[in-house]
């Protein structure tokens, strides 16, 4: 809401993707702050752990130098995939998109994180593609009911009800990161499970007396 009402503040006529832009540049650099909270709430809540908000703040603030720079790297690859006929860049938006719960869970690098991330997608890319798209679809569906209702009600011209427009909008586009930890909660445990079904391998030394 800040945002909206300091570009309102300092409305510039030539450009007005001001707020846009604020939004942007304030979702890089304090992103990997809630992104991670919202991480280490999640799997709290999975493994029956109540989460203080405080303690989710100070590791998202502890994570943000790794998560931020692991985020700059896979955007930037994404962003050249789509410049390069948009499909290699749709993919690489889909292998990297567990890599949130990869740097502040499992404590990758940033250079480990995105191969971390493609293996825990490998077989269920498809699905995460398919259930993006479809929780996309549903908030752009969503965000152009509500902003219809605020528009023809004549509200939309006040800075308090976009700011609040916009406050909504990112609570339920929460969803999606949730969707994603879901994804790799359960990615994770099949790992857990395959490894704990292998069968036991003694380590042999060269020492050791042959038989």
């Amino acid at each position: 809401m800040a945002i909206e009402l300091i570009a309102e503040k300092h409305a510039n006529p030539a450009d007005p993707f001001a707020a846009v832009w604020l939004v942007a540049l304030v979702e890089i650099f304090f992103g990997p702050i809630y992104g991670a909270a919202i991480v280490v709430v999640l799997a709290n809540r999975m493994s029956g752990r109540a989460t203080e908000f405080g303690h989710a703040i100070r590791t998202g603030v502890d994570q943000w130098a790794r998560l931020f720079a692991a985020r700059l790297v896979a955007n930037f690859l994404i962003l050249l995939g789509l410049f390069a006929f948009i499909v290699p860049g749709i993919i690489l938006a889909v292998r990297y998109s567990l890599i949130d719960a990869v740097v502040v869970l499992e404590g990758a690098s940033v250079a480990e994180s995105r191969n971390r991330s493609s293996a825990l997608v490998h077989g269920r890319g498809m699905k995460i593609f398919q259930a993006g798209l479809l929780l996309r679809l549903l908030l752009v569906g969503f965000s152009n009911v509500v902003a219809r209702v605020v528009i023809q009600a004549g509200w939309f011209d006040d800075p308090m009800v976009r700011a609040g427009f916009d406050s909504l909008i990112n609570v339920f586009a929460i969803s999606f990161a949730i969707l994603l930890f879901l994804f790799y909660w359960e990615a994770h445990a099949e790992e857990e499970e395959a490894a704990a079904l292998e069968p036991f391998q003694p380590a042999y030394h060269e020492d050791s007396p042959s038989r």
